[in-house]
């Protein structure tokens, strides 16, 4: 029942996601280049600054995610999933309803379901900062040229191909220059534990320290509201009319619904270990 509950969750969640994860094509142009960079977009300073708080806001709330589903996608029973084409509000959904199945096999619940390879957990974290944070942080720079700028958002799309990919190529370098045991052998030395949560805590230390400026920052400006920030939802029934705002719009329920699975499928997971009796009910 609890599985089933959770399964019209996420069905709920995409099915809203398809009914609000669209960008209207009036008023786009096929010219970038040719004009200078513009940094006000919807001539409206508060809606301006709100959309480029909630874009940095995002982009590094994604660290977690980029993290953990690289690393399932290198355990047994559970596939990683791209989220670029779509929006990640629609495959997140997905993505975790399938994980409520895959993960019921009996190999994840268990200590011998949980390891990773050795080379491949010292791999994770320079893969993450490479693929994922850097592209990120070079999106955000100031270009005096339009063109590097379009072309630095460009180059950060296919992030999760770059941190997969650097994933395995740092872990095969790490094999071959430090030879290990296979990881049927080495999983019960725990060699992964010590760079996995190294790992972890990065990812909660920089999300919770930027939970805190983006709170300050709102709190502390007198245009901006939390409710404003995040919760000033348009309906999927009045969809935006100007490229600009049709993004923005985009952009917060792609956000909101993203989180939303997210902690759905967190509180299911808490309560399959509690359940499984992995944790404590209190």
């Amino acid at each position: 029942m609890p599985r089933l509950v959770t399964g019209v969750a996420f069905g709920s969640i995409f099915w809203v996601a398809q009914q609000v994860l669209q960008i209207n094509p009036d008023g786009w142009t096929s010219k970038f280049v040719d004009h200078p960079l513009k940094k006000t977009y919807t001539g409206i300073p508060a809606i301006d600054s709100t959309l480029s708080l909630l874009c940095l806001y995002f982009m590094i709330m994604l660290i977690p995610m980029a993290l953990i589903w690289t690393i399932e996608s290198y355990r047994p029973v559970v596939f990683g999933a791209v989220y670029q084409v779509f929006g990640i509000g629609k495959v997140a959904p997905i993505y975790y309803l399938i994980s409520i199945y895959t993960s019921s096999n009996i190999l994840y619940t268990r200590t011998t379901g949980r390891p990773i390879h050795s080379s491949v957990a010292h791999a994770l974290l320079p893969a993450l900062c490479i693929g994922y944070i850097l592209p990120t942080a070079l999106m955000f720079l100031p270009y005096t040229d339009p063109s590097i700028h379009q072309t630095m958002v460009a180059l950060w799309q296919p992030f999760p191909i770059y941190v997969a990919a650097l994933t395995w190529g740092i872990a095969s370098i790490i094999r071959h220059t430090n030879p290990t045991q296979p990881l049927h052998l080495e999983m019960f030395e725990q060699k992964d534990l010590t760079p996995l949560q190294a790992s972890y805590s990065f990812a909660f230390g920089v999300t919770a320290l930027t939970h805190l400026a983006s709170l300050f920052y709102i709190f502390a400006s007198s245009s901006l509201s939390f409710a404003e920030v995040f919760f000033n939802l348009p309906g999927p029934a009045t969809p935006a009319r100007a490229a600009a705002k049709s993004v923005f719009a985009f952009f917060k329920w792609d956000m909101v619904l993203c989180f939303a699975a997210t902690l759905v499928y967190c509180l299911y997971s808490v309560f399959e270990l509690r359940r499984r009796h992995k944790i404590d009910w209190w």
